[in-house]
């Protein structure tokens, strides 16, 4: 009798434990009120560099025989300032010349507005611009005068600077069309791609004489910078459109386009070269990249890399599309190859178009560093030089803010 009873406990423990294993344990979790004493509200405006919740959450869990038990817990960060209280931060530790910070009521938010740009040089000028004035303002030496270029939100501008880094009249070259217009030296002028999809455009701004607006063929460029200087003089290439179907035009210092000619060109941001081909069936490869194209009397091969590398077929300045659909390789190619032979190579220092070495072109280095270190840092400053005088300029955030004010510096420097 004790035996079975036994036996029949053991069962009963058995059955229990089966039972238990599947039973499973619950967690519910629900937002909550951030408590007052963690609200920024609370925190902000006390002078001090405080930390503050800006997510609470309440865990309940239990279940399976275990005790419901509760938990508050809150995502904290940190207050950027508040007050006078930056921490660590400087004007210096921010990159600036000197200046003092101030911090915005949000305590989220330092302006840098009387944080200096200009170190203690002669001939250097700061001053408050709206945060959508003097975009991409780019230097350019045109003989001997030093022209800034920059746009807003409605048009595209240029002025002269003079010798103590003042802006002259200000001039609209076109109606905002795009973004990020770049001017480009071709010869001594300067050539921008303006307009719109339905009126593309060449703004042209000789170093002599009125500036003007050229029309050219194709779509809006989806290019940033697509005028690219050739090495052969007064020749730049320019691009409209895409590569599957864009136009490839080489034009001129007024803005004129001329026959399409074997050229390499380069610029900061990308690397081309219009190679002569063959009539007849040819294989192409880039990258991972492989087409069949047809070639006919007079068409070129273009080639580009803007930290990618791509080809096309250019027939009277219009890509030629590929005999069927791309095959994917497995094999990635550094270079360009038509029918298995190398015909350009992009490389860091150097590129190899055919036989051809051009060395990489190297950016205009300051004389000296009259500006914020961080308008180096960032990559913010534009160069001209010319025989006489060389001038700096940027535009510098003056604040985390997107829409706030920035500080336009300009500066000339004797060379």
């Amino acid at each position: 009798m004790l035996r079975l009873l036994a036996a029949g406990f053991v069962f009963l423990a058995v059955a229990s434990t089966r039972a238990d294993a599947q039973c499973d344990p619950y967690t519910q979790e629900q937002k909550i009120k951030i408590p007052p004493a963690l609200q920024l509200a609370t925190t902000c405006g006390n002078g001090r560099i405080d930390t503050y919740a800006t997510e609470c959450v309440q865990r309940v869990s239990g279940g399976c025989g275990y005790p419901t038990q509760t938990s508050k817990e809150c995502v904290k960060t940190q207050e950027v300032c508040d007050g006078r209280a930056f921490g660590d931060n400087t004007c210096k530790a921010f990159g600036f010349v000197g200046g003092s910070l101030r911090c915005a009521s949000s305590c989220q938010v330092v302006d840098y507005s009387q944080c200096t740009v200009c170190a203690a040089a002669k001939g250097c000028r700061e001053r408050a611009v709206r945060w959508n004035q003097f975009e991409d303002i780019t230097l350019l030496a045109q003989g001997e005068a030093v022209r800034a270029f920059w746009y807003d939100a409605t048009h595209y501008y240029v002025a002269d600077i003079d010798k103590r880094g003042a802006l002259g009249k200000s001039r609209e070259l076109a109606v905002m069309g795009s973004t990020r217009l770049i001017p480009t030296l071709v010869g001594t002028s300067a050539i921008t791609m303006v307009g719109t999809e339905d009126n593309l455009q060449l703004s042209v701004v000789p170093a002599k004489g009125a500036p003007s607006l050229v029309p050219v063929p194709g779509r809006m460029i989806t290019f940033f910078m697509p005028i690219i200087p050739t090495s052969t003089p007064d020749l730049a290439l320019a691009i409209t459109g895409d590569l599957v179907d864009g136009t490839i035009l080489l034009v001129d210092p007024t803005g004129k386009s001329r026959p399409l000619t074997a050229v390499y060109g380069q610029n900061a941001y990308r690397r081309a070269a219009l190679i002569p081909i063959d009539p007849g069936k040819h294989t192409l490869r880039w990258a991972t990249v492989e087409v069949d194209v047809t070639a006919q009397k007079g068409d070129f091969l273009f080639v580009m890399y803007d930290y990618t590398t791509n080809a096309v077929v250019v027939r009277n300045g219009r890509a030629v599309r590929y005999d069927g659909p791309a095959r994917t390789l497995t094999t990635e190619s550094k270079d360009v190859l038509l029918d298995g032979k190398q015909v350009a190579s992009f490389g860091p220092s150097e590129d190899v178009i055919g036989t051809v070495k051009h060395a990489r072109a190297a950016a205009i280095a300051p004389t000296a560093q009259v500006l914020a270190p961080l308008v180096y840092e960032r990559k913010l400053v534009s160069i001209a030089r010319t025989s006489k005088l060389e001038v700096q300029a940027a535009r510098v955030p003056r604040s985390d803010d997107s829409e706030a004010d920035h500080t336009l510096a300009i500066a000339v420097v004797a060379p």
